[in-house]
């Protein structure tokens, strides 16, 4: 199927649809949302893109559309200016180092700008994020896998190992912060072994520190945004930790940078993950942009605090053939979203 599933994109790549599509939509913004971006051969997990997929998109993305930063969408959506057709707003989350070592040197060579939403807490602890220490954890283990918080008991083994960890990461993600970190103490009493693979992924996994933050947001083409203390994902916790978990991040960031934060990604994104509660808060706390994982354009009559993003990871989505018709428009187009949806 997934050999079918390419064949037919290929060949809608071949015809030139995308453009055409393109050019349907060509009022509308894209937001993208990014993750890390490593090596080449340091792949794996679908947060981590490889770098030459990463350039290639920036390279297309410069020749066939208009790379505009957070703050020119920020003006369209208020009304208050106009923008290029066909223009793209690149977005990455978590705060991992590589967007410094790895993504920035590309950013810089094609000039493009770009907006990393970090998480403050993860940054000032110099640790894994709470997702990325279950990837790392489970990478090399193999037995048997017993979480009571989650009713769950499973054979760990080299076959469905990748199965076990996003199942085990999107079941914990639902849980409310003390019950997380009930799972983690178990995930990270788990046995070690090749340790030479899991520092590997690791150091793949590390946030950035403050000084690169800082020389990040010295780039005229960088924008910090804010993405939580902690990465918890704001229904799952009350409405008092989940004001904290927004203001502790923006002021930590403001602290670090000596600059006003004006934007914000919720962590997961999709619609379960924030209400209005959670957006009259951001709305208090002078946000002035709000971006979802929720696949949709952006234009004058958007939410600015509902702000669409398509996803791009190590998977179909960063495959050239499926990013650029993805990108045009052609999954919502009506009569193809059945047919494409995957």
């Amino acid at each position: 199927m997934n050999f079918l599933k390419r064949m037919f994109f290929f060949l809608l790549w071949l015809l030139q649809v995308h453009h055409f599509c393109r050019y349907v939509h060509r009022r509308k913004v894209v937001v993208l949302a990014y993750h890390g971006v490593v090596d080449d051969d340091d792949g794996g997990l679908w947060t981590l893109l490889p770098a030459r997929r990463f350039r290639e998109q920036i390279e297309y993305l410069n020749k066939y559309y208009s790379v505009i930063s957070i703050d020119m969408l920020a003006d369209f959506v208020e009304g208050k200016a106009t923008i290029p057709d066909n223009s793209v707003v690149i977005t990455f989350d978590d705060g991992y180092r590589n967007n410094h070592d790895i993504a920035f040197p590309v950013l810089l060579e094609y000039k493009t700008p770009a907006t990393i939403f970090v998480t403050s807490g993860i940054i000032d602890r110099q640790e894994l994020s709470w997702f990325d220490e279950i990837a790392v954890s489970l990478e090399t283990y193999k037995g048997k896998l017993e979480l009571p918080p989650l009713e769950m008991a499973v054979s760990v083994t080299d076959t469905n190992r990748q199965i076990v960890t996003e199942m085990l990461i999107q079941r914990t993600k639902r849980l409310c912060p003390d019950l997380r970190s009930t799972v983690l103490s178990v995930v990270r009493d788990l046995p070690a072994s090749g340790e030479a693979k899991r520092h590997r992924m690791k150091e793949n996994l590390m946030p950035l520190n403050w000084n690169q933050v800082r020389t990040l947001n010295a780039s005229p083409l960088i924008t910090i945004g804010a993405h939580t203390s902690d990465h918890t994902i704001l229904t799952t916790c009350s409405l008092e930790y989940a004001r904290e978990q927004i203001l502790e991040s923006k002021r930590s960031i403001e602290r670090n940078i000596n600059e006003h934060v004006d934007y914000f990604a919720y962590p997961n994104g999709t619609h379960r993950d924030f209400d209005e509660d959670i957006q009259n808060c951001l709305k208090g706390h002078d946000f002035r942009l709000a971006c979802t994982t929720i696949k949709k354009f952006v234009d004058k009559g958007t939410n600015p605090l509902e702000v669409g993003r398509f996803c791009v990871g190590n998977d179909l989505t960063s495959w050239l053939p499926y990013f650029s018709l993805n990108l045009s428009g052609f999954s919502r187009m009506p009569s193809c979203r059945k047919r494409v949806a995957v």
